[in-house]
């Protein structure tokens, strides 16, 4: 009886850790984001534009949704990453829409967490 409940306590402990990926720091390169504002009025106008060029994603990403606008995007984020392993470097992308915080919160130049495979340091995935 002890043993069941020791391994089932052990199994949920690492639930969350998968044994053949290590954590890694990855350097975010450029941002490529495109972004929908609709403005809640009378003609529900759209216009659909590079979000940096904009100062109505500014203000979703420092105050939040304003009211009566929407913002629907989404963006690719070029990463790169040295394998600890072999010390050699590697590249890959990462997608996000309007819902994820990264949208907002990321900027070119950050350093984000990511977990490498360990046979295959150019699999990754969010960590």
């Amino acid at each position: 009886m002890r043993a069941v409940w020791f391994s089932m306590m052990t199994m949920a402990a690492l639930g969350g850790c998968d044994l053949n990926t290590i954590p890694v720091k990855a350097t975010v390169l450029s941002i490529d984001r495109t972004c929908t504002f609709i403005a809640k009025d009378a003609a529900k106008t759209e216009t659909e534009e590079p979000c940096s060029a904009t100062p109505e994603f500014r203000q979703f990403a420092d105050k939040g949704k304003p009211k009566g606008n929407r913002l629907v995007g989404r963006e690719v984020m070029h990463l790169s990453w040295t394998a600890p392993a072999e010390g050699s470097m590697h590249y890959g992308e990462l997608k996000f829409t309007g819902r994820d915080d990264e949208f907002y919160t990321v900027n070119a130049g950050d350093l984000i967490d990511i977990r490498i495979k360990k046979d295959d340091p150019s699999m990754f995935r969010r960590a």
